[in-house]
């Protein structure tokens, strides 16, 4: 799955980024220059992403990688969720005011730096920041 948020009608305090799920890794690469950093907006993005996965899905069931405006994969750790308010209504209303979701959702970011997604997956997969997650080792990933 692979889903481009690099649309001409996106504001520019958003982040404009492509996203996709690999086995148990859920990557983002930042693809604007003209918005937001997809680093500075990450959390909202993940919120967007939400939306889409299924119905018995979470965002903590994945691995999270996302790929910034440098070239190098970093990791995010969600150490907090709450409920997430799904209704699009809701959430466009957020976006064109430019105000944050107002979710609960926090997160930590940690360095992997490197520039090769396979690298970067091996070193989220063995992370054990994720190990209170019980989300299953990956046998294989294809990035499209």
């Amino acid at each position: 799955m692979q889903t481009d948020t690099n649309c001409t009608t996106r504001p520019y305090f958003r982040a404009r980024f492509t996203w996709g799920v690999d086995g148990s890794v859920l990557w983002l690469k930042d693809t604007g220059s003209d918005c937001r950093s997809l680093t500075n907006d990450i959390a909202n993005c993940l919120v967007e992403i939400s939306r889409y996965l299924s119905h018995d899905t979470s965002l903590t069931d994945y691995h999270i990688i996302y790929l910034d405006s440098d070239g190098q994969w970093d990791g995010v750790a969600i150490t907090n969720l709450g409920k997430i308010n799904l209704d699009q209504k809701l959430l466009d209303g957020y976006t064109r005011s430019g105000r944050p979701y107002q979710v609960e959702l926090s997160i930590r970011f940690f360095p992997i730096s490197l520039p090769a997604y396979d690298e970067a997956v091996r070193s989220i997969v063995g992370n054990r920041m994720y190990t209170h997650f019980k989300i299953p080792t990956p046998k294989s990933h294809n990035l499209n």
